[in-house]
Formats: structure tokens, sequence, C-alpha cells
């Protein structure tokens, strides 16, 4: 039978998820399990982890599954975390220790170890495997859930039937291995996600009304109204797409009158349903859609009643005029369509607000896939045209660091590659960090943004680290450290706007993440990116030997133009961007 959400909504300790693993998943497991019954305790003198390791594990132990079967490659371990988040640094360590030889314990191979993870009061569950590359640290891949979470049904028919028993697995291991491997295959689960986009997307595309061209209309016309209609919809899925993240950070709260227990939109959704005739409301779109993305735009909107309690965000994402373009006033879409986006795509998966670095993957959609839609929306159809092609992680990670090193010299290759601080007086990091700020990146074709976000990481690791090891005084949060970042050092160009859009978006889910809620705080309103990341070709400019004589006067421009922009980037309001512009075209 297929695994359902429901039977892992409410699982609420260890003992509740084994009874899950024998019952749905048919592990060979002894009837009514208890962990305590059926695993063995390896406590942190035994596995010789780290002191700050102990302190962050439930009880200082580790709890090892007993052999299911006589030849199993698997090691299944429990870990409880003693705080409220689950620490990728301390399951590292215990995986150093679980792979080394020792006297009376078994040594693992580093990608035969599956982690079954909870944090202290089983709020939130995941599930990690490392995947052994060569003689570098292993990848770290998870996927889990939190309780109470709406975006369970990916995670049931994708990652957990992957975890499933199946007999054959006793007399191959090999097979074993691969089938559990796959769980964690984010290749997957993006093609599953870009197949169902796709879907989402060109049946708007087709649907959307308001785009039509005028009777009679020429070729070229008609191709005009296409290509606007395509836009349109292009940044209606960037809003929704935006605004599905936010939700995953809990920043978006539903009107009084809407059911509880759901996310945002689905219950934007619900509240619309059921207040339809009361409001005499023409379509979701209409009333809850546009006044949602005026709320986020605009200061105190007022619009609670409809759209419940947003952030104010500016950025500019939301705008309702863009690039001097309004859209036309009766644009239209229907609500099925939009009912398929909230509930047969965004609700299939979990969304995280985090991408994926060279060492940490999560099996979710996360930032990065915005690039990879646009490669397989968008290039697919233009890159004969355009030459356009997506960076992969990988390839991003190595250009990025080998740039660094040659700026800040091969001396300090560790600490680029690794983090090694050590050597580093508090003096020489101290100086490092004013280079760093001093740096700047410009990539004048930078499509979805791949290289900027891929900088924008190793910039803020090192920023981080040489922040503690100059003892700063004012030592930055995360949230300020990227901003800086982006606002200091960070330049993109490129002709395509769909791609420039997607960029800016990326930039701003890596500030989004790092905003701490906690305190109950409202989030800040974003920084405007119009002057940081711009369409545009790079390859035309004017003649440099035509304007030598005014070369002091065109760099007085320039400084002043960075001011205004810099005021554009920290205000966001509209009268400082016709400030800027007007400045610019002087």
């Amino acid at each position: 039978m297929p695994l359902t959400p429901e039977s892992i909504a409410n699982i609420e300790d260890f003992d509740q998820l084994l009874e899950y693993f024998g019952e749905e998943l048919k592990w060979p497991l002894v009837f009514d399990p208890a962990l305590e019954d059926i695993a063995d305790v390896y406590s942190a003198s035994e596995l010789q982890i780290l002191p700050a390791t102990e302190k962050q594990l439930a009880g200082g132990v580790v709890h090892g599954l007993q052999k299911m079967v006589e030849d199993q490659p698997w090691g299944i371990f429990f870990v409880q975390f003693d705080n409220g988040a689950i620490s990728v640094q301390a399951l590292r360590d215990v995986l150093r220790r679980l792979v080394s030889k020792s006297a009376g314990r078994q040594a693992f191979a580093a990608d035969d170890l599956l982690f079954v993870c909870a944090t202290k009061d089983f709020q939130h569950f995941a599930f990690v495997h490392f995947q052994k590359r060569g003689a570098g640290q292993p990848l770290f891949e998870t996927f889990g859930w939190t309780r109470g979470d709406a975006h369970l049904r990916t995670l049931c028919e994708f990652n957990l039937e992957r975890l499933r028993w199946h007999d054959a697995f006793e007399a191959d291991a090999n097979k074993w291995r691969d089938a559990w491997r796959s769980a964690f295959d984010v290749s997957a689960v993006t093609s599953r996600f870009f197949t169902q986009y796709e879907e989402r997307f060109r049946a708007v595309e087709t649907k959307v009304k308001g785009f039509e061209p005028p009777h009679g209309a020429t070729q070229a016309v008609k191709d005009e109204w296409e290509e606007k209609r395509n836009a349109w919809t292009q940044k209606l899925f960037n809003r929704l797409l935006f605004v599905a993240f936010l939700q995953k950070k809990g920043w978006m709260t539903p009107p009084a009158t809407a059911p509880n227990g759901r996310n945002y939109l689905e219950s934007l959704w619900h509240d619309y349903v059921a207040r339809k005739e009361e409001l005499e409301a023409e379509s979701f779109f209409t009333s809850r859609l546009k006044p949602l993305f005026v709320a986020l735009n605009t200061f105190n909107a007022k619009l609670d009643f409809l759209v419940g309690d947003v952030p104010y965000l500016n950025g500019g994402l939301f705008d309702t005029e863009e690039d001097g373009r309004t859209d036309p006033p009766d644009v239209q879409v229907e609500d099925k369509v939009i009912q398929d986006i909230i509930f047969e795509l965004f609700a299939r998966y979990n969304f995280t607000v985090e991408e994926s670095t060279p060492l940490d993957v999560q099996v979710a959609v996360d930032p990065e896939m915005l690039g990879k839609v646009f490669e397989k929306l968008i290039l697919k159809r233009d890159r004969k045209a355009g030459g356009s092609f997506y960076t992969p992680r990988v390839i991003v990670t190595f250009m990025c660091r080998e740039a660094l090193k040659r700026y800040l010299g091969d001396k300090y290759a560790p600490l680029i590659e690794c983090g090694d601080v050590s050597g580093i007086s508090v003096e020489e990091a101290g100086d490092l960090l004013d280079k760093l700020a001093a740096v700047r990146v410009v990539d004048p074709a930078c499509g979805s943004g791949a290289y900027l976000l891929g900088m924008l990481h190793e910039l803020f690791v090192l920023n981080k680290k040489l922040d503690t090891t100059a003892r700063r005084a004012n030592a930055r949060d995360d949230y300020k450290r990227k901003l800086d970042i982006i606002q200091n050092n960070l330049f993109g160009v490129d002709l395509d706007d769909f791609a420039v859009h997607i960029a800016r978006l990326r930039l701003w889910l890596s500030l989004v993440v790092e905003f701490d809620t906690a305190s109950g705080e409202k989030p800040d309103p974003l920084p405007n990116l119009d002057f940081k990341i711009e369409t545009g070709d790079s390859l035309t400019a004017p003649n440099p030997s035509a304007i030598t004589l005014q070369r002091e006067e065109y760099l007085k421009l320039a400084a002043q133009l960075f001011e205004l922009e810099k005021e554009w980037f920290e205000e966001g309001e509209k009268e400082r961007g016709v400030k800027v512009s007007e400045q610019g075209h002087k």
C-alpha cells in the first residue's frame, strides 16, 4: 500500500517511529518494538566524541539498532539532540568515530550508515546519510519533516518509499545499499518537481486572460503579446514561489477567519472559498493574490482582513509597475489553475530556504532549484540563440575558490578550501577581512545567479571564520554579514530579464534564511536589487576613446551614482529610485 502523510504526521518519539518502520516500511523488526530493547547504547566515552558533541546529544549517547538480518550492510543509528536543532557538525563527529576501527565495535563504511535523528521535543525528524567522495569530506544528505508539516506527500511517495524493506535485500546487500541510497537522490526530486512545475506553468500561460492581441493584428504584434503573456506568467510563478519559501520560514499568518492547521497559501485558499459570496469575490487571483502582492510591497497596507499578517518586504519583486510596464487591467486567472499550483504542486514538496552547499544537501525544493527551473524551462527554448548554460554547483564552487586564492594568495588556500584559520593571527585576520570587504565580484553574464550565490557563500563563510579569529567586538550576525556582502561585493548583468529576476530572488532568499524571527520581531524590508543585478548587454559599451576628455566628469558621476544606489539599496523608496535613474542617464 502507498505510504500516506497521515501515518507520520503524529509520530511523537522513536518507539512510534520504529513501529512505523515495521508496519509501513516492513522492516523485519520484533512486534511492538521499543528502542531500548533492540538497540545498543554507545556512550560518549566509548565513541570518543568531542565534548562539544556530547553536550548536544540527549544523554550524551547514540543508539545503534541491532542487526535485522545476519549480513546487514547498513549501520542504523538513532540520535536525539538536546535542543531544537539537528547539528551537522555533531553528526560528522559521530560519523568519524563510527568509521574508525575500534576494539569491540564494528567499523562501518561512511556511506553504509543511516542516521535517524530527532530534536529533544521530537518536533523535528531527519534521516541523514553521508555519501563518500574520494579523499574529501563525505557529502551530508538529509530529508525529514516537522510535526504538523503540510508538505509530506513527496516525502512519503519518494523518500520514505525507498527505505521500504524488500525480501531480496537479505540475499543481495548491494541491492539494499542502492535502494536506500536512492532515498537521498536530490536530482530525482528536482526532475520530478520540474516536470510538475512545467505542467502548471503551461496551464497558466495557456489560460490566463488579458493578453489577447487586437483583432486583425500582424504576426509581429501577436508575437509581442505572446511574449508579454509568457513574461507575466514567469512573474506570477516567481512571486508564488517566493511566498512558498516565506511560509516555510513562518513569516506568513493567514486571516483570523481562516482554518487552523494549514500552511499559509492553503489557509488563504480555504478562507477565500468560505467567504467568496460574503465578499463578492470574483476570483482567488483578484480577491486574494493581488491584495497579497500589494501588502508585501506596501508598508502598513491594512489588508489583514483579506491576506492576514504578512511582512512588508519591498525589494521590487512585488512592484505593481515593472520596467515602466504595468499589467493589463483585465488580467484574470481561473481558480482551478491557481488551486492546482497550491495543492498539486506546492503541497507535494518540502520547501527549504537554505541552498545546498558542496558539503550539505537537503532533499527538498531549495532556492537553487529556481536556477534549474530557469535552465530547463527557458534555456532549452533559447539556448541556441543565447548560448546560455546553467553552471553546476561543483564547478561554481571551484571557480569561486580559485578566484579567491588568486585574490588573497595561495598562502590562504587552506582557509579558502577548508576554513582552516590555524596560524592566522588576530591582526592578519583583520587585514584579510578588510581585503574581503574591498573585493568587487562582477558576473557579466550572471544568468540565474549561480556564480553570485556561490561567491556569496564563500565570502560569507570566510567572513564568519575571520570575524571570530579577529575577535572583533562588533562581530556581525549572519544576516548583517550577508547583507554587507550583497551590498558591497556582488554585481551582475544579464541579457535575459527572467534570469535577472531569478538571480535577485535567490539573493533575497539567502537573506531570508538568516533573519532570526525567534524574538517575534518583524523581518526587515528586503534591499532593492534593481541596481545590483541589472538587465543589459555587457558586451556593448561606449568606445573608451570617445570619452577620454570627459573621463573625470564620468568618474564623478559614477561616484555620485554609487552613493545614490546605496541609498536605494538601503531605503528602497520609489522616489530614490527615480533619482538614481535620472542621474544614471545624464
